[in-house]
């Protein structure tokens, strides 16, 4: 007989049957014909339940009897839970919710028969696997809101394990695998469910008990993916784990409370996966529950679950704190205060009632969690110091001295000295790191607690190198702000001089060369302290370089030496002249032939200041050769070209020019470089690459070596070389011009019109713009007349000499191309001395030649 031929059976008869059926096979199903036996039956069950209504009250007991004991006497499983449960329940739920009670037993029996997670390996048919899951998941969830409070209890375990199962068979965005299967990508579909992730948040807020504890935890899971979490966040989770935790809290034993543990695990999942989310979490309702919880935990939080708990909620507060926006509601709400006293009240205020009656003594311990709050809370603090109020409040509430106190010598503050050995090397890093930042912003509460000594102290006395290196940092930033002359009164250029030369790090060197720099900064009293401590020969050994270009990982070293010797040896005479004995100068410019570019427009600062200061300097300058022979112009002409060149239809936005501005309009006299250099104070990282930085210093360094078109060192240049020097030599004009057509320009972009003075200043300086670039055209061309000429006369003389020669028989006429004229000449002797020694007999008198010998006789 045929599947499709079997006679109806009752409900308890065909669900025996199926229960059989599936308990014959060993593994699961695999047989097709089976299969299809299985799904028939299902769907019999499912069409014939209703007439379970209809019979007697004894039918009906027996019925359900049967029906109930096969299902709760063997194992519901496999692919029939896919293909046929979901109907099963949803028949018998509209049953029960229409008043028939005795459909509520068969309803539990398979809900709870569902605790067992479903098994999906015997799954071929992928579309359908997909459907039947998304069909199972639905159907138990629609059971979350059945008026009935055990099978509200079944659903939420059933579903509960059974996304569980989901996400550790495929992994989550959490933790995921490192290729993502296609099983992993199917699951995930059916977990992003809109309608499902609305029946679980509205499960939360209305049923109680362990069953919000199940669908709490299926929130959780299912909050494991990015998709999910942007899903919840849009459908506003954020506000209703809020007052669910606003309810939790209100209660006598709320730290008992499960939901409190996986209401933070799932914040924590949704803000680092969808970072969009913190700013929804960093409103101010929500950060007020966040709030009243840490409050709770660091008053009554004594457990170790508890503590464990505190620092999940301080981690989600990390997270949601790095949204800058969310930064100024941390200090409305009372944050700021409290994360204040949970990480510097033990230091600051050990016996005041505004600390103990906060923060109790169980939670400044100095056990591994209790530490772990510490680390937490500093990290907070320098999140948040970053907002202007949250800075402002930390200055005022003495943070400096407390982190001031982890790294001095002689600490007094009993709660800093007490921390274990390795604990206190921890948050020493940490400390360095804040102060790195705190240094700046707290300039005057870092002098008020005498940071720069007690920092210049530590360094000397700090035997680990990590330490030491942040140390280092920090002195940097220090050295950068008003706080610099306190770094030097310490005695820091010695000291510094004296580390970088035994340091082996080159991340040590550079930190030491810009705190040399900053410290001193053009100081004539600091640049003698240089001077006197060899710093000149410590920094000349850090040019010398003999590859072609400069190593990768030495950029940045080179960098810094060139800003020390800008600040530590230029302006003062005595060092100069000791720089310049060194071969500084030459050091510099064989440095610009293989520096790097972003390297190139602090380099030619420096260069020209020391021209400019030095006399003797642009003696050196001007005498310098490269190893090919060229000139210092050679190569800042060379450099010049290698920006582009620039000529009249050079488009450049008008900005830096403000220095050439200010210039008369008649000379050039006024311009300085240090009103349009870059600050190389300010720079750490590479400066990006500018032209118009670069042919403004160029042009500054030939105004200041007194270079003009008749000089004689420019004599060597080649006609290309002189005709971009034309350019450069009027550059200052140039610019000046482009100012002007800028502001005309700004008059035709608004659509309006000068009058008066103002339209002819505008035409005047039009004229001159275009009467400038007409001279420096023609010179142009002029020269290119001249080489034109040239080369013409030497082709002349060339080929009148080979057809001079060609008709004495003797002369090879294949053109030699490129023949300059002094080689034409040598060419031209050879050729005549050969010719003569083939004409004229030589005497045999002549001891100094080879007689010739007699002829046979």
């Amino acid at each position: 007989m045929n599947d499709t031929d079997r006679p109806e059976t009752p409900a308890h008869e065909d669900f025996e049957e199926f229960l059989n059926l599936y308990s014959s096979t060993s593994g699961g199903v695999n047989d097709e014909r089976q299969m299809k036996v299985i799904d028939k039956t299902v769907v019999n069950i499912v069409g014939q339940v209703g007439s379970l209504e209809r019979g007697s009250e004894g039918s009906q007991d027996q019925e359900l009897g049967g029906f109930t004991a096969a299902a709760g006497g063997r194992r519901i499983t496999g692919r029939m839970c896919l293909r046929g449960i979901p109907q099963l329940l949803q028949c018998c739920s509209d049953k029960a919710k229409a008043g028939s009670d005795q459909f509520l037993r068969p309803l539990l029996a398979v809900v709870r028969k569902l605790d067992d997670p479903v098994s999906l390996s015997d799954l071929r048919d992928e579309r359908r696997q997909q459907q039947a899951i998304s069909r199972l998941i639905e159907s138990l969830s629609d059971l979350l809101a059945f008026p009935n409070p055990q099978v509200n209890l079944a659903a939420a375990s059933s579903l509960s394990k059974l996304v569980k199962d989901i996400r550790e068979g495929g992994k989550d965005d959490l933790n995921p695998p490192p290729q993502l299967s296609q099983k992993r990508d199917t699951r995930f579909r059916c977990l992003s469910n809109t309608e499902l992730l609305r029946k679980l948040q509205k499960a939360i807020s209305t049923v109680s008990g362990q069953t919000s504890v199940l669908c709490l935890k299926t929130l959780r899971d299912v909050s494991s993916y990015v998709a999910v979490a942007q899903q919840l966040t849009e459908q506003g989770l954020p506000a209703v784990v809020s007052e669910l935790l606003d309810q939790i809290l209100m209660s006598e034993k709320c730290l008992d409370d499960d939901r409190i543990a996986i209401i933070i695990e799932t914040m924590w999942n949704i803000v680092e996966l969808y970072p969009p989310s913190r700013l929804i979490f960093g409103e101010e309702e929500n950060l007020k529950t966040q709030y009243n919880m840490l409050r709770l935990f660091l008053t009554a939080g004594y457990k170790l679950r508890e503590k464990e708990l505190r620092n999940d909620a301080l981690s989600v507060l990390t997270l949601i704190a790095d949204e800058v926006a969310t930064r100024e509601t941390f200090f409305s709400v009372g944050l700021t205060e409290l994360l204040w006293l949970a990480s510097c009240g033990a230091e600051l205020l050990a016996d005041d009632e505004t600390f103990t009656s906060r923060v109790k003594p169980f939670a400044t311990t100095t056990n591994q969690d209790d530490f772990d709050m510490k680390k937490l809370s500093w990290h907070l603090l320098y999140l948040l110091s970053f907002s202007d109020v949250n800075m402002t409040f930390l200055r005022e509430h003495n943070v400096m001295l407390v982190l001031i106190s982890y790294v001095q010598k002689d600490c007094e503050i009993p709660n800093v000295v007490r921390w274990p050995l390795l604990q206190l090397l921890d948050l020493q890093v940490q400390v360095l790191n804040m102060l790195s930042f705190f240094c700046v912003a707290g300039a005057p509460e870092l002098a008020a607690v005498n940071g720069p000594r007690i920092l210049l102290e530590f360094l000397e006395r700090c035997m680990d190198i990590q330490l030491r290196n942040a140390t280092l940092r920090v002195l940097v930033r220090v050295a950068s702000t008003e706080n610099r002359v306190l770094v030097a009164s310490e005695g820091a250029v010695s000291k510094i001089v004296e580390l970088v030369m035994s340091a082996p790090e080159l991340e040590v060197k550079c930190d030491c060369l810009q705190i040399l720099a900053h410290t001193v900064d053009g100081d004539p009293e600091l640049q003698k302290q240089f001077f006197d401590c060899n710093g000149i020969t410590v920094i000349m050994s850090f040019l010398e370089n003999s590859s072609e270009v400069i190593p990768p990982d030495e950029e940045q070293l080179v960098f810094s030496s060139i800003d020390a010797i800008w600040c530590c040896v230029v302006g003062r005479y005595e060092s100069e002249m000791e720089f310049i004995e060194q071969e500084g100068v030459k050091a510099l410019l064989d440095t610009l032939l293989i520096a790097p570019q972003w390297i190139a427009a602090p380099l030619l600062s420096c260069i020209e200041e020391l021209l400019a200061s030095n006399k003797a300097a642009t003696i050196e300058f001007l005498d310098w050769r490269s190893e090919s022979g060229k000139t210092a112009p050679q190569i800042l002409i060379s450099i010049w070209s290698s920006t582009g060149g620039y000529d009249r239809n050079s488009l450049e936005e008008p900005q830096n020019n403000a220095a050439l501005t200010s210039t008369t309009a008649s000379g050039i006299s006024n311009i300085s470089l240090s009103n349009v250099n870059i600050n190389i104070n300010t720079l750490k990282d590479k400066v990006p690459y500018n032209h118009h930085n670069i042919r403004l210093k160029i042009f500054c360094l030939f105004h200041t070596a007194g270079l003009t078109t008749d000089s004689p060192e420019l004599k060597v240049l080649t006609n290309e070389e002189a005709i971009q020097l034309q350019v450069i030599l009027a550059f200052a004009s140039i610019k000046r011009d482009e100012v002007w057509a800028s502001i005309d320009n700004e008059f035709s972009t608004e659509s309006q019109k000068p009058i008066g003075r103002d339209r002819r200043r505008l035409e005047i300086a039009k004229k001159n713009a275009a009467t400038r670039w007409k001279d420096i055209e023609n010179r142009q061309h002029k020269l290119r007349l001249a080489d034109a000429e040239r080369l013409d006369a030497e082709e002349r003389n060339f080929h009148n000499l080979i057809m001079k020669k060609k008709t004495e028989g003797k002369v090879d006429n294949t053109k030699v191309k490129g023949l300059s004229i002094t080689e034409a000449k040598i060419r031209k002797a050879q050729m005549l001395k050969a010719s003569f020694m083939s004409a004229v007999p030589l005497d045999s008198t002549q001891t100094e030649l080879t007689p010739r010998p007699p002829a046979a006789s």
